[in-house]
């Protein structure tokens, strides 16, 4: 899947709060982009949302898709709190 883009942003996971009561909450964006002039495959699209769910992204976080007039998909990204890394 060569259209993945680098992810991830911070720490890998949420980290449990010390006795202090600070949570630290990690939030992670995940983005593939089109190689191709044709638009995203099947085969991108899937694995941005296997990165997406692997990195403990909420299911029902909304995914942002920028398209060409035509309706091509030319990239995906979601952002949220990752729940584990």
């Amino acid at each position: 899947m060569p259209a993945d883009d680098a992810s991830g942003s911070g720490a890998d996971a949420v980290t449990s709060a010390p006795a202090g009561g600070l949570e630290v909450v990690t939030r992670r964006t995940i983005t593939a982009t089109s190689v191709g002039r044709d638009g995203m495959t099947l085969d991108e699209i899937a694995g941005f949302l296997r990165r997406a769910m692997l990195a403990g992204i909420d299911p029902d976080t909304p995914v942002r898709v920028r398209a060409t007039r035509k309706g091509v998909v030319v990239s995906m990204t979601v952002d949220g709190v990752a729940t584990h890394g």
